[in-house]
């Protein structure tokens, strides 16, 4: 960024950036503030150590070394950016010590003992993992000591209250069903049969325990004749019934499901994650344990201990500890910062404000997609104007687009205009959707050599499976890309865009098999690298000799790759059936003690060697440096690089050269451009990325005996006493989406492309997922082959465009993608 800002200061001073120098002068800097770039450019290399730009956290991080002492941790921390460590560490550690803790113990063996009995696997490590994820989090509760015999009165509570209404519904549903029993009845000599009122009752049994009276049940409340089959031959016999004991039993059936089920749904969800709630600052102790064995600190921490610790010192002090004084503040991407990072720096913001001086916070809450890691998007939609600073902030709408061409910028402008109107709620949540959208439009810039193009594909999903939709869906991908080749762009002038993972991996396959290059983040990742996988293939065979599924694989990779890449897997495999491990080179056999009582460092370099993988290759020497790195820091065995490995996330950074196609999630793509989007696959769920667990406050006894309980985010919650939760979380969640889908409409320059399904109807409770949203906005038209076109296709020539600069990138399209990593 600092990089960025020079040169187009230089470019200024030398006259050589028009368009820049016409956008300055558009927001209305003078030609005589212009006049002064030199002068400015002058002051910053005079003063570059003055010339402050970093993240919020790298910013909490200069402090926090400067206050070390007052916060008494090590003076040489290192920093850990990777918290899945850390957390497998944590727990792990505590279920060592968990047999030496009694009471621990025994609730640990209550959790084993609870999920077998509800046919769930006895291990509880993934469910330990998931609530120690959450003591990590920006806003991670502060519970104080775990009152183990408190929460073991606290579940007989639960249970008790589950019991009690799950009693009471059966021995009523048992006594209406014995009832027409006796009398010569049967369930379908009733209207609708099992199908009708009787549904519920037998639902109400214990053996059943699914508590959701229907329409035709709440109807029969209303109307004795709804029992009755038209013509009904039993008649009598079910007036009979009726007057002794079916009326007033369905009545008290349903009094007891009104008073009671909220209750009991609440205690079924809270009684989900009780156990792994009960051992929650334990696991925070362990992650303690961690920081001191390591000496490092999580980058998590930092804006935790800040938040803290400013707030109860002078900003003058925090300055003279630091050595540097900050008169003014920029905070760009604001709209992704968290409470608690706005916390940290508020003070500092606050003496800058109090003293005359001006600060800029810069955002777009229709871009804000970072919830999941804490981004608060009422914080500068709301909270700065309307709560921190009401005498002093001034909203600015930024409305000229300088990256898109007319079409795509007067497309996104129809398509978000109307978005807003489809979710149109009283809640807050919705409320604040349609002022995020109220101002979206934006002008778009006049020197463009064309109009752009959109292009909205509408395709049928013939059956239920998702592949269905893939299957034409890819077709047509492909179609796209040769389309743009043919109209002049080169392969890196294209970008897909897809939701998740998961569809990476789709689409890097498809291209994969159509051999057009790429590149991805996957591609990117050290263990995609056939040499990286036979050297850790090598070491575990060196560390375990008996591991024979190390050495087929060591054998294999070297023969597929390195010794004869042009014959068949197949023919390959039939190598290693005849020669085993002497289709490996004769020297590692004949060097294998030596290679033995090597350190690791010098073994993977003599592996190098002998198996003559030495040519330049940046994962190769990217795996080098990961080695060197472990030998340095820790203890430098076999098995505990292996293990280290495992735990780790490795990737290359190489020059972006290459001529070939990107493919990135939408997260990543956010803050870039590329001349050519095409989002293959626009048909995600709005609940896909739904949160794991909420943290919620009972207010009714005895559910509300602790300040906070962690419950899982779903559609039982409708039906608790956190219904309103529900409804809220879903709303932002809706947000969510709807800003992951403006920021995949707003990355394109020349053109756009979209494939979503085709939507066979429109729930009436409310749009679902991305296609029915665009379905909805955007009806298809049989009449035009299921596709909506905005502007018109031109040629291209390239464009100057902001790519990945900070993402780097290597072509792929030799390596096979698994989709089981």
């Amino acid at each position: 960024m600092k990089e960025r800002i020079l040169k187009a200061l230089k470019e200024l001073c030398e006259g050589k950036n028009e368009p820049l120098k016409n956008i300055l002068i558009s927001e209305g800097i003078s030609p005589k503030q212009l006049a002064n770039a030199p002068l400015l450019l002058e002051k910053i290399l005079y003063h570059y150590s003055d010339f402050n730009i970093s993240t919020i956290d790298s910013f909490f991080q200069r402090i926090v070394r400067t206050f070390n002492k007052e916060l008494n941790i090590s003076q040489d921390f290192n920093i850990e950016i990777n918290t899945d460590e850390a957390t497998d560490f944590a727990v792990d550690r505590f279920l060592q010590n968990s047999n030496e803790q009694p009471e621990i113990h025994k609730i640990l063996i209550a959790f084993i003992h609870e999920k077998i009995l509800n046919g769930k696997s006895w291990n509880i490590k993934g469910d330990l993992n998931r609530i120690a994820r959450e003591v990590l989090k920006d806003d991670a509760l502060i519970l104080g000591e775990t009152d183990i015999p408190l929460i073991f009165d606290f579940i007989k509570e639960l249970k008790k209250i589950m019991h009690d209404f799950e009693e009471k519904m059966d021995a009523i549903a048992s006594k209406l069903l014995n009832g027409i029993k006796e009398l010569g009845l049967e369930i379908d000599d009733f209207k609708y049969g099992k199908a009708g009122a009787f549904s519920f009752i037998m639902k109400s049994l214990k053996s059943n325990r699914d508590y959701e009276p229907g329409s035709r049940f709440l109807s029969v409340l209303e109307s004795d004749f709804e029992w009755y089959k038209k013509n009904d031959p039993n008649l009598r016999l079910i007036e009979e019934a009726l007057d002794t004991f079916l009326r007033s039993g369905s009545l008290e059936l349903f009094e007891i499901y009104e008073s009671g089920f909220r209750k009991y749904a609440t205690a079924k969800e809270i009684l989900k994650n009780i156990y792994t709630f009960s051992v929650y600052e334990e696991l925070k102790k362990m992650f303690d344990d961690y920081r001191s064995d390591k000496n490092v600190l999580l980058v998590s921490d930092f804006t935790r201990l800040l938040a803290k610790h400013l707030r109860n010192e002078e900003v003058s002090y925090v300055y003279s500890r630091i050595g540097s004084r900050f008169d003014h503040f920029l905070i760009d991407e604001f709209q992704d910062t968290s409470l608690l990072q706005w916390t940290g720096i508020k003070t500092l913001v606050e003496n800058s404000v109090s003293q005359g001086n001006i600060c800029l916070v810069v955002g777009d809450p229709k871009q804000a997609i970072y919830r999941w890691r804490g981004g608060e998007i009422e914080l500068i939609e709301k909270q700065l104007s309307e709560t921190d600073f009401p005498a002093y902030a001034e909203k600015f709408n930024l409305s000229s687009n300088f990256r898109s061409y007319n079409a795509i910028v007067a497309f996104n402008n129809q398509f978000f205009n109307k978005v807003s109107k489809e979710f149109t709620g009283d809640t807050d949540e919705y409320i604040l959707l349609n002022q995020i959208f109220k101002e979206s439009a934006q002008q778009a810039r006049k020197d463009f050599p064309s109009s752009g193009y959109v292009e909205i594909n509408y395709i049928a999903k013939p059956e239920q499976v998702r592949e269905s939709f893939l299957i034409p869906a890819r077709e047509k991908l492909l179609e796209q890309i040769k389309q743009c080749i043919q109209d002049g762009f080169s392969l890196k002038d294209m970008t897909i865009l897809v939701r998740d993972r998961k569809d990476t991996i789709v689409t890097a396959n498809l291209l994969q098999t159509e051999n057009i290059p790429f590149v991805s983040y996957d591609s990117l990742q050290l263990q995609h690298s056939p040499a990286v996988r036979l050297l850790l293939s090598l070491l575990c065979w060196i560390n375990d000799h008996s591991d024979a599924l190390a050495l087929t694989e060591s054998t294999f990779l070297y023969l597929q790759y390195f010794a004869f890449p042009e014959s068949s897997i197949s023919e390959n495999l039939g190598k290693i059936n005849d020669a085993g491990r002497n289709s490996l080179p004769e020297s590692l056999i004949q060097k294998w003690d030596k290679l033995q009582k090597l350190p690791l460092y010098e073994l993977v370099e003599e592996l190098i060697l002998i198996l003559e993988i030495n040519d330049p290759d940046a994962y190769l020497q990217r795996f080098q440096d990961a080695v060197l790195e472990y030998v340095q820091t820790e203890t430098g065995s076999i098995p505990g690089f292996l293990d280290w490995w495992e735990k780790g996330n490795f990737s290359v950074v190489l020059p972006e050269s290459q001529d070939a196609i990107q493919i990135m999630t939408i997260h990543k793509s956010k803050g870039l451009e590329f001349p050519v989007v095409i989002i293959p696959f626009a048909d995600w769920e709005f609940m896909a990325g739904r949160p794991g667990l909420l943290w919620l406050k009972p207010d009714s006894e005895p559910l509300n005996t602790f300040p906070a309980l962690p419950v899982n985010f779903g559609s039982g919650l409708k039906n608790t006493i956190f219904e309103s939760e529900y409804y809220k979380e879903e709303a932002l969640t809706v947000i969510d989406n709807l800003n992951l889908l403006y920021v995949a409409f707003t990355r394109a320059v020349v053109r756009l492309y979209v494939n979503t399904q085709i939507a066979k109807n429109i729930p009436k409770n409310g749009i679902k997922n991305i296609y029915q949203l665009i379905n909805q906005v955007l009806p298809p038209n049989p009449d035009d082959s299921f596709q909506t076109i905005f502007g018109e296709k031109s040629g291209f020539e390239g464009t100057k465009h902001k790519t990945g600069s900070n993402i780097a990138y290597v072509v792929m399209n030799e390596y096979i993608v698994n989709s089981r990593t």
